[in-house]
């Protein structure tokens, strides 16, 4: 087995978005989730509870994370029910209305911020102020909605500010304080992480030595990627950036024995070399897990970025605000314990 190389997480809010969720006491025994973008729904504990087991159990099967994302995929709630299910587990039943309201744009970390604030507003809820381990709380939410899940983005997301991540070791806060220009080019395309990881998994069975020298070199520029951070060098920086791109669009040229899954889409591969040709560019590498979703680009200046949104003006560019602030309560709920 290939190890894990370390992911660099990075707490992004693209402009004004966020994701706010609000819970409050209900009159029904049951829980109401009412969403901006899939409806309401409300079960008693035991269907909630019942969601949490069924899930447990599809994983356990060989490439259960499949029929996990599968079966979420008609339920859109379910892995917000998860998330509230996981707290149930530690701090008891109870009824509540959980209203969410997101803005955070799709491939951007839209479903883990949501899965976030609703552990953080549960939790809330419930009395609990304290949120360390709220991030592995809201990953269960992102483990069903994509099948399977690093924990990057629930961690980097509750954590907020600059930090490095790889799973098993948690988050770990880097020191950056000075401002870093970085825009998102949406491509437009839904990103295919399952396949892209479970892809690669298989290329390193069938090719192990070829594919531990693929991700030692990637460990390697992530790790340049950080020294360049802590030195303040957002040249090398994009270097790393960009060398990373490169280094990992090798996959799509192998020569292998199984159906082959792209990795860099023509739309994506577009935008990243039309990103790299402009002169205030200083990196651009696709994010997530690829195989679509968007294109991160590290300028220089204020003219790179208008640069860029001319280029690109026919796809949606976020400007990302880089180092936010992390989960955190607004309010307090008047149903105390």
């Amino acid at each position: 087995m290939v190890p894990p190389f370390r992911k660099l997480g990075i707490a992004v809010a693209a402009g004004p978005n966020s994701s706010s969720v609000h819970a409050r006491p209900y009159g029904a025994d049951r829980v109401r989730i009412i969403s901006d973008k899939y409806g309401s729904q409300e079960l008693n504990e035991e269907g909630i509870m019942d969601i949490v087991n069924t899930y447990s159990e599809l994983r356990k099967a060989e490439r259960g994370y499949r029929a996990v994302r599968e079966r979420a995929a008609t339920r859109p709630l379910d892995s917000v029910f998860a998330v509230i299910g996981r707290i149930t587990e530690k701090y008891g039943w109870r009824p509540m209305e959980v209203e969410i309201s997101s803005s955070v744009p799709k491939g951007l970390g839209s479903s883990a911020s949501v899965f976030v604030a609703t552990a953080a507003a549960v939790l809330g809820h419930y009395g609990v102020n304290e949120l360390t381990g709220i991030g592995d709380i809201a990953n269960s939410g992102d483990e069903i909605s994509h099948g399977r899940s690093s924990g990057i983005d629930a961690h980097t997301i509750a954590a907020g500010g600059w930090n490095s991540y790889r799973a098993g070791e948690g988050v770990k806060r880097l020191d950056v304080d000075f401002p870093v220009r970085m825009l998102a080019v949406d491509s437009g395309e839904p990103a295919k992480t399952m396949d892209t990881v479970e892809y690669f998994q298989e290329l390193a069975k069938l090719w192990p030595e070829n594919m531990k020298s693929l991700t030692d070199e990637l460990e390697r520029l992530v790790m340049d990627g950080l020294g360049a951070m802590k030195g303040r060098d957002m040249t090398a920086l994009g270097q790393a950036m960009t060398a990373y791109y490169r280094e990992l669009r090798r996959v799509d040229n192998m020569d292998v024995g199984i159906p082959k899954v792209t990795f860099l889409t023509q739309s994506l591969e577009k935008i990243t070399e039309g990103a790299l040709s402009c002169p205030g560019v200083l990196g651009a590498k696709p994010t997530g897990g690829w195989g679509g979703g968007c294109v991160l680009v590290l300028v220089r200046d204020e003219e790179s970025v208008k640069e860029i949104n001319e280029r690109f003006r026919f796809y949606r560019v976020h400007d990302l605000q880089l180092g936010a602030p992390g989960v955190r309560l607004c309010g307090q709920s008047p149903d105390r314990p």
